[in-house]
C-alpha cells in the first residue's frame, strides 16, 4: 500500500496519477446528502469519470456504512443495452460474480416490448460468456428485460435482486472516438446517483 499526497486540482491530480501508474480501478465516494443527494455524485468525482479510460467503482451515498471485515457479493447486476460496446460491462460483471462466486443479474431497459427483446439479450450474454470462457449454472445468472425510465429502472432491479455492486457502461470508448454512446451513457450520473448500492462504471 502506498499512501500519496498531491498538490492541485484535484481530478487532474487523480486521472494523471491513474494513468502514469496503469491503474486498474479507481474508487472513490460520491457526495450529496439530504434532498440533495439524487443531485449530486461531487464534481471531482463526475470528472474523474470522464477523464478515466479504466473503471471507475463510486460509493453509494451513505453518512456511514458499517464495514466488520466480512463484506460478501452474493449478487451482482449488469445493466446493459444490446450495442456491441456493452460487451466490455458485461465481461467485468461476470468476472467480478465468478471471482465472488455471485449470482449475476443482468437487465436491459427498453421502450420496446420486454418480450420482444429478451432472446436478444440472452442470446448476447450466452455468446459473450461462451467466448470469455465463462459460465454460470442456471441458478446463478438471471437474464431481465424490463420497460420504464432507464436510471429507476436499473437502480430497481439492483435494489430487487439484492445486488451488493452494479455493473453499468459509460461509453468512454465510444467518447474517444466521437460516437454516441447511448441511453445509458448519457443516464451514467442519474443512475449512480440513485443506486442502491455501489457502482462500477466500466
Amino acid at each position: 500500500m502506498r499512501r500519496l499526497v498531491y498538490e492541485g486540482i484535484p481530478e487532474a491530480q487523480i486521472a494523471e496519477m491513474a494513468k502514469s501508474d496503469d491503474v486498474q480501478l479507481v474508487i472513490m465516494p460520491t457526495h450529496g446528502y439530504g434532498v440533495l443527494r439524487r443531485f449530486l455524485i461531487g464534481s471531482v468525482t463526475a470528472k474523474v469519470l470522464d477523464e478515466l479510460a479504466c473503471p471507475v467503482l463510486t460509493g453509494v451515498h451513505m453518512e456511514k456504512h458499517a464495514f466488520d471485515g466480512t463484506e460478501e457479493f452474493p449478487t451482482i447486476a449488469c445493466a446493459i443495452d444490446l450495442k456491441s460496446a456493452s460487451a466490455e460491462t458485461l465481461l467485468a460483471a461476470a468476472k467480478l460474480a465468478q471471482d465472488f462466486g455471485s449470482k449475476l443479474g443482468v437487465v436491459h431497459i427498453t421502450h420496446a416490448n420486454p418480450a420482444d427483446q429478451k432472446p436478444q439479450l440472452e442470446e448476447l450474454v450466452t455468446q459473450q460468456l461462451a467466448a470469455n470462457n465463462l459460465s454460470f449454472e442456471p441458478v446463478r445468472l438471471a437474464c431481465c428485460v424490463e420497460s420504464g425510465d432507464l436510471a429507476p429502472s436499473i437502480c430497481s432491479f439492483a435494489e430487487r435482486i439484492g445486488a451488493k455492486i452494479l455493473a453499468i457502461g459509460r461509453g468512454r470508448t465510444h467518447r474517444a472516438e466521437g460516437v454516441t454512446g447511448g441511453r445509458l451513457v448519457t443516464n451514467t450520473y442519474s443512475i449512480i446517483r440513485q443506486s442502491p448500492c455501489p457502482v462500477l462504471s466500466v
